[in-house]
């Protein structure tokens, strides 16, 4: 099941218009909506997405739903953009491209409710990596 759904899509597009751009094929709405969480999942690399993603309905923070839906509307439309300003879908998807790499830096802080990644305990480090002392030359 979908992050969102083709009918929670209808406040980007008209569900007319995805009709239409989509060729009455409800598959190539849901290949959009997959391919935006999937673009936003690396960006969110420092959370546990799988949870995150698997949320439903009212459990869903309201700002990543919006962020996908611009993103998914974005991959949407190059099939053919009738009905959609495509200036307007650019701007929002920038603009959720650039939430997602804030998002990335931990100094921006863990939004309410996303849960942060953790290594599962009792794997080890197989390697170790360090360098020589810093050399200094003197003439």
């Amino acid at each position: 099941m979908s992050f969102i759904t083709k009918q929670e899509l209808t406040s980007h597009i008209d569900e007319e218009n995805m009709d239409v751009i989509s060729n009455y094929d409800d598959k190539k709405v849901s290949d959009a909506i997959d391919s935006a969480v999937s673009e936003a999942s690396k960006y969110l690399n420092r959370f546990d997405v799988e949870t995150l993603f698997a949320r439903t309905e009212d459990a869903r923070d309201p700002i990543l739903v919006l962020y996908i839906k611009d993103i998914a509307k974005w991959h949407f439309i190059p099939n053919c953009n009738a009905g959609v300003d495509y200036a307007t879908a650019l701007d929002r998807y920038e603009k959720a491209i650039e939430f997602f790499k804030r998002m990335q830096n931990p100094k921006a802080g863990v939004p309410l409710g996303w849960p942060v990644f953790t290594e599962p305990e009792g794997i080890d480090t197989p390697f170790h990596i360090m360098s020589n002392h810093k050399r200094g030359n003197y003439y």
